[in-house]
Formats: structure tokens, C-alpha cells, sequence
């Protein structure tokens, strides 16, 4: 149906859960998720991107420590208001082809 319509197919690389052990691995669970679903629509004929919001957050968790009491939510593992914001700027980056450095 995505090669029909011509549409772009984007699949959310989604961020581990900051707090807590088992942060890398969570991560590279994830990211190996999203690559076998990748290669599973890319050998149906289906052009895929990735949306890094996981790899966009850990960057700037690593930047700037203190983001993670704004950008979650109070349960400490879903985006709030402002990190909702954080993904938009992630698609619109990807849409648009631009860089964050």
C-alpha cells in the first residue's frame, strides 16, 4: 500500500528507558527491532527511514545530563509536553533534511 500511494514509510526508533539499569540494552533491543522490520518491508520493495528519536535523546542526554527532568514525563519513561516538541523537531529534521550540529 506505501509503494501505491507514494507515500514516505517512517518507522520511530524509539528511546530506552533513561533511569534505571539495563539502559544499553533496552537501547540495542530496540534498535535491532526496528532494523528487522526495516529489512522486512525494504525486501517487500518498501523504501523505509528511520526516526532516531532514541539516538536524538541519548545525544543530548549526553550533552546536557540535567534534560531528562524536561523532556519526560513524570513516570520516567514517556516524553512530556516538551519532549513531544524534541520528536517533532526530530521528524522535522529527518522531512527536511536537516542537521542538528
Amino acid at each position: 500500500m506505501a509503494k501505491a500511494k507514494n507515500t514516505r514509510f517512517m518507522l520511530a526508533l524509539t528511546w530506552a528507558y533513561p533511569r534505571g539499569q539495563g539502559y544499553e540494552e533496552m537501547a540495542s533491543d530496540i534498535s535491532y527491532g526496528i532494523s528487522r522490520v526495516k529489512a522486512t518491508l525494504e525486501s517487500e520493495g518498501v523504501h523505509v527511514q528511520i526516526v532516531p528519536y532514541g539516538p536524538a535523546f541519548s545525544d543530548c542526554y549526553n550533552r546536557y545530563p540535567r534534560i531528562l527532568d524536561v523532556v519526560y514525563a513524570s513516570d520516567g519513561k514517556h516524553v512530556g509536553n516538551i519532549g513531544a516538541i524534541f520528536n517533532a523537531m526530530t521528524v522535522l529534521g529527518i522531512l527536511f533534511n536537516l542537521s542538528a550540529a
